[in-house]
């Protein structure tokens, strides 16, 4: 179904061909993980090339954001069972990231990420975090609301907090020029940024 899913961006995509776009993101985060690195960015091909624009899946922001924070070794916290997390722990290392650590909720449907609560999403930043030194969080998992617990994890832990919405809400920004001129909420992204582009 996640092959599927992939497969199907292009489609998608050329349903918003009416629409003047300046870029698509593609918001699907386990499909992305699939095939790795090629397979991500055989997705960002096929969108850009069914509407004529350009296409950025939400993994390869993540993997962008990441950087921009100076990240190299991260806690992973995803929703997904296992296999789907050690594909996404997969691909972050086929990036040049080092995990750390992973931990997951074991959500199995896509439909059920919605009804993880914040507190849930809370308790597996934690739980990912638990063990070994890391530079970043990476929550992956577009389907579930983390905007609401990145504030408290980043004060608990210290260091940046990247969830899979708040890397494509950036990477989309950043590509249109305007990710500085924008709040993340209690993220504190830019900070973050500021202070790695200081110390570089």
């Amino acid at each position: 179904a996640m092959a599927e899913t992939g497969r199907n961006a292009a489609q998608t995509a050329l349903s918003l061909s009416q629409t003047q776009l300046a870029l698509i993101v593609y918001g699907h985060t386990a499909s992305s993980y699939l095939n790795g690195p090629a397979g991500d960015a055989d997705i960002e091909r096929m969108a850009a090339a069914a509407i004529g624009v350009p296409a950025l899946t939400t993994a390869r922001a993540a993997v962008r954001c990441l950087r921009s924070v100076g990240a190299q070794r991260i806690w992973l916290a995803a929703p997904y069972p296992p296999g789907p997390t050690r594909s996404a722990a997969d691909f972050l290392t086929a990036h040049g990231l080092e995990v750390v650590s992973i931990a997951c909720l074991g959500v199995a449907h896509g439909p059920d990420l919605k009804h993880v609560t914040l507190q849930a999403a809370y308790d597996l930043g934690l739980r990912a975090a638990a063990t070994g030194e890391a530079d970043a969080l990476f929550m992956s998992g577009t389907g579930v609301h983390t905007i609401g617990v990145i504030g408290a994890l980043e004060q608990a832990l210290a260091k940046p907090v990247i969830t899979a919405n708040l890397a494509a809400l950036w990477g989309a920004l950043d590509h249109l020029g305007r990710a500085e001129r924008f709040s993340f909420g209690e993220s504190r992204l830019l900070q973050w940024q500021r202070a790695c582009g200081a110390a570089s």
